[in-house]
């Protein structure tokens, strides 16, 4: 079943809603299996959204205008759709390009896989940030070689900036971490440093 979802922010002009409708309308979505939002894109406080993930069920399709009517950030929207991707449910976007995507397994199997790589990466990211957030305000004193970043971040770390696929700011503000300690894992064309080899050394020690 084609079940549609639309959301109107308060920035958004009337006549979007009335776009949405139109677009899951001629993409052969009932009236009566279109949920409309009005809320925020906070994903936990939309009551449509609430009620729509309550209904639906395996071999189900959510469709959407666009993918940001769905979710505000990349994280959300990775986690949402391992979520329908557990429950038998794909989901389809009905923009152009980049925007036109469609999770169903016969169609688009490798940007499931890559969502929820990235939904599994991020929660791993929070977990060690939080971790080392609490080192950094209770530092073991004694331990003067505490190494921040994991062997999977230095190999992230090493990619994107060989590639120079992002701002450092950003790379820095994903891992945690400041500049000068990402400089002294991984130099600024991706080539490993002392405390990045250290990191790959604890590794491979732990790996045996």
């Amino acid at each position: 079943m084609k079940i549609g979802y639309t959301r109107l922010s308060e920035t958004d002009p009337l006549g979007s809603l009335e776009e949405q409708l139109q677009h899951l309308r001629e993409y052969g979505c009932a009236e009566s299996d279109i949920y409309r939002e009005r809320k925020t894109g906070i994903i936990g406080h939309r009551p449509a959204f609430n009620e729509m993930m309550s209904r639906i069920e395996p071999g189900d399709e959510v469709v959407v205008w666009r993918l940001d009517r769905i979710g505000r950030s990349v994280d959300g929207v990775a986690m949402l759709i391992d979520e329908l991707f557990k429950r038998g449910v794909s989901l389809r976007t009905l923009g152009e390009g980049a925007e036109n995507i469609d999770t169903s397994a016969l169609s688009n199997t490798q940007d499931i896989r890559i969502f929820t790589l990235l939904a599994r990466f991020r929660k791993k990211i929070d977990k060690e940030r939080s971790y080392h957030s609490k080192l950094r305000r209770n530092p073991d004193r004694s331990n003067k070689s505490t190494l921040l970043l994991s062997r999977e971040q230095v190999e992230y770390a090493r990619l994107s900036l060989a590639t120079r696929d992002r701002p450092m700011m950003d790379l820095c503000k994903e891992l945690g971490v400041s500049p000068p300690t990402l400089y002294s894992y991984v130099g600024p064309n991706g080539e490993l440093r002392d405390r990045g080899l250290r990191v790959l050394r604890a590794s491979a020690q732990q790996a045996r």
